[in-house]
């Protein structure tokens, strides 16, 4: 098996991708912001063809991502712990929590009110956000 290796753009090798089914967009974590592509115009003519420019560039390399299940929203745990979430294709983010352990894991809960993080230190949390929150 070889080893990973990064793609244009991507500083480290891709360690979490989803699909975000309200957006019809693939997003990937290994980049210093929230790299997602649209499938409405995939990537397939260049590597900006149907990108969605989501949440800030940041000196930060974005290690895991969790796209919302019903809304068009992702999730973002960076390397220095910070975790956000960001409306797709919006720069404006949340601030979920602002440092810690290097984020490894993150998962929406089926309805979309709770969010699981994992962390290199061993933490596991569960956010959950008010039922008014993502309206």
């Amino acid at each position: 098996m070889a080893a990973p290796t990064s793609s244009p753009g991507f500083h480290r090798p891709v360690r979490t991708v989803c699909w975000s089914q309200p957006a019809n967009a693939l997003f990937a974590s290994g980049a210093f912001r929230i790299a997602g592509w649209s499938m409405t115009a995939p990537p397939f003519d260049g590597e900006t063809s149907g990108a969605l420019e989501t949440g800030r560039a940041g000196l930060v390399l974005v290690e895991a991502v969790a796209a919302h299940p019903e809304k068009r929203l992702i999730a973002a745990g960076y390397a220095n712990g910070r975790i956000t979430i960001a409306q797709i294709g919006a720069r404006d983010e949340l601030l979920v929590r602002p440092l810690g352990s290097a984020v490894t894991a993150l998962a929406w809960s089926g309805d979309g009110r709770h969010l699981a993080m994992g962390s290199v230190d061993g933490t596991a949390a569960i956010v959950t956000f008010p039922a008014q929150m993502f309206k």
